[in-house]
């Protein structure tokens, strides 16, 4: 999965701190601006977010066309 933000200190706080994910590397694109990859649990396909670092684009805006929430599977429980 893949998210473009314009900044990265308060994405950061969220994955690490409260999602528990961990920062795995970073690479940049040549014309793309630098890609932050964070991992969760054992890592590789499937576990990765990649964040796209754009700081020339504005914060985004709610509304039509816009997307407002990112969606993360967990561990589940039986009841």
């Amino acid at each position: 999965m893949e998210i473009t933000v314009p900044t990265m200190p308060k994405t950061a706080t969220v994955l690490t701190e409260l999602l528990g994910m961990r920062s795995a590397r970073q690479f940049q694109e040549p014309n793309d601006g630098v890609v932050h990859v964070y991992e969760m649990g054992q890592g590789g396909p499937g576990a990765e977010l990649h964040i796209r670092l754009r700081p020339e684009l504005p914060i985004g805006q709610t509304g039509a066309g816009g997307v407002h929430h990112v969606a993360f599977r967990v561990p589940g429980r039986s009841v």
